[in-house]
């Protein structure tokens, strides 16, 4: 509980219609959540707008409403509650929140991870790391951990007032440092406005979220964010840092937009963080790493060139909390599971499949190439693209999946609101503009399920097969109905109906 008096003194307010020496047991963004004592927030959406609920919150009791304009058809109720006009009430509410819960970021060291890719799987590596340190804390796309407990996610990163709770859990309970995933989308919405990075780490940008976003120019400005706001570190006597790719053509842009310390990491001589003599086998990844800390050897089972890129940013966040190169090693040589990314169905099986979460141009071409340099036999890949999502990667996704596969089973991935035969058509544009070049044959299955099934009973002794697209994810978006889907599952019914184990 707190004073709207003292909530209010961080925030730059238009007008106050009302007292502010009244108590505040609680804030929400939701309407259906309001209480008495409660301070409602009005914001804008993407499919609706909070001030169309002014009058549903009053109603349950509002004492307090954050809003960008006055609502004069709730005027009558104008004695019940204190109204505060404000320019902006995403960024008000987001600072509002922080303080409400004593800005618990400024007690944590918290670690933010944004890009197109690679963010969970960075985030991931980042926990195993600080578990040395200490119970971690994780935020991101496949779930929440409070230590070792976890809760389930809605979103990548949370609306500002359930990340501050969050946040607010993890120091009651005596966690230390936090890993963060950090979403274009939080980015845009002032999600994260009032909390403190002590560091943050852009892994790579590609197209994607172009629905929201509509340029790359305006997703980079997104993700730029983090790091053009970092301003505390929880670290006497130091700036925050920010550890980038500069093997990134936007990572290159991004180091000139931040006053933090940035430690760069990539492949190339100018890198803080370099990794060189990089092998890679059908069993993992070993490489070097020369830092300004010194030299190490990292020894991993984890696949692809991408995911040395993944393993660098670990190294750096691991260095900036002055964890021993050598527990780095050991640590990072670990198997750590990371759901839905290059999962492998388990059972032993003369195919193998693996569901990964690649849903970008860029993401499957680097899991396929990856795939490529193992596989014994022939290639299958199942996947779709999202509806209500950006359209312009229908196509490319389709391209590279006839450059790099030897099958294709192109299906529905969350059609959301749109024709889930038209998103497929979008993706077959893609292949059929290979002309003249070796392209994968490919067959149209609506039905993701069936498609699962129909690639799985098809393959031959061998074969690897690739489900792509959906990764952790346990539901399918079909229209306004969302239903219990999950690949690994699908599949794992599918080879034990084949092979009878």
């Amino acid at each position: 509980m707190m004073k709207l008096k003292r909530l209010l003194s961080e925030i730059p307010v238009e007008r106050i219609e009302g007292p502010v020496e009244v108590d505040i047991r609680g804030i929400t963004y939701s309407s259906a959540e309001v209480k008495p004592g409660y301070l409602f927030a009005a914001m804008s959406g993407v499919k609706t707008d909070g001030h169309l609920f002014i009058g549903e919150a009053l109603k349950n009791g509002a004492t307090a409403v954050l809003c960008e304009e006055w609502n004069s058809s709730n005027g009558e109720l104008k004695d019940r509650s204190t109204r505060i006009q404000v320019e902006d009430s995403r960024k008000s509410f987001a600072q509002i929140a922080s303080q409400f819960y004593h800005h618990p970021s400024k007690q944590l060291g918290i670690v933010g991870v944004t890009g197109t890719n690679g963010k969970t799987t960075t985030s991931f590596l980042i926990r195993s790391l600080m578990e040395y340190l200490g119970p971690t804390g994780l935020i991101g796309t496949v779930g929440n951990w409070i230590g070792k407990e976890k809760q389930k996610s809605s979103h990548t990163t949370p609306e500002s007032s359930d990340l501050q709770f969050l946040l607010h859990q993890m120091k009651s309970r005596g966690i230390k440092n936090v890993v963060m995933e950090v979403s274009s989308h939080a980015l845009a919405q002032e999600r994260i406005w009032g909390t403190f990075f002590d560091t943050a780490v852009f892994t790579n940008l590609t197209q994607d979220h172009l629905e929201y976003h509509h340029t790359m120019e305006s997703y980079f400005q997104a993700k730029s964010r983090l790091f053009r706001d970092l301003r505390y570190s929880v670290f006497q006597n130091k700036k925050p840092l920010g550890l980038v790719n500069i093997d990134d053509p936007w990572g290159k842009q991004l180091i000139t937009l931040t006053s933090a310390e940035i430690w760069t990491y990539g492949f190339g001589e100018g890198a803080d963080l370099q990794a060189v003599n990089i092998q890679r086998t059908s069993s993992g990844t070993s490489f070097l790493v020369k830092t300004p800390a010194g030299e190490l050897h990292i020894h991993t089972s984890m696949l692809g060139t991408y995911n040395v890129y993944n393993l660098l940013a670990a190294v750096g966040v691991g260095i900036r909390h002055s964890i021993p190169l050598n527990i780095i090693e050991t640590t990072l040589g670990k198997t750590i599971a990371v759901p839905g990314r290059l999962e492998k169905v388990s059972g032993d099986y003369p195919i193998t499949v693996l569901v990964d979460y690649a849903h970008t141009e860029d993401a499957l071409l680097k899991v396929l190439t990856t795939l490529q340099e193992i596989k014994t036999g022939r290639m299958i890949l199942v996947f779709g693209c999202g509806g209500d999502r950006d359209k312009g990667k229908r196509p490319k996704m389709g391209r590279v999946a006839g450059q790099w596969a030897d099958s294709i089973f192109l299906t529905s991935d969350n059609p959301r609101g749109e024709d889930p035969m038209q998103i497929l058509r979008e993706i077959e544009a893609g292949l059929l503009s290979l002309k003249g070049e070796k392209r994968g044959e490919y067959r149209i299955m609506v039905n993701r399920k069936e498609a699962i099934q129909a690639a799985i009973t098809g393959a031959k002794p061998g074969d690897s097969i690739l489900i792509a697209g959906k990764g952790h994810e346990d539901y399918q978006w079909v229209g306004k109905v969302k239903f219990e889907f999950d690949d690994r599952l699908v599949a794992r019914d599918a080879l034990q109906h084949r092979f009878g184990c």
